[in-house]
């Protein structure tokens, strides 16, 4: 789990740097990668019930070259 002050300050740094460079390579490298989005307006981060709850419900998978076996589907 990551958290942003905004959407801004994610944008730039999934696009800029060492993230900008990894990504490509996320499909070949990676056996799991799922994410998702949320905006709140408290600063408290979540718990990770709620954080799983969220992924079960919104997350997005992507799609791999060489997925687990054990991969939760969304």
């Amino acid at each position: 789990m990551s958290a942003w002050q905004d959407k801004a300050s994610m944008l730039t740094y999934r696009n800029t740097g060492a993230h900008r460079r990894a990504m490509p390579k996320l499909t070949l490298w990676c056996d799991e990668a799922s994410f998702v989005h949320w905006h709140q307006e408290s600063a408290e981060l979540p718990n990770w019930q709620a954080v799983e709850q969220r992924m079960m419900e919104q997350g997005r998978l992507v799609k791999l070259e060489h997925p687990s076996q054990g991969r939760y589907m969304i």
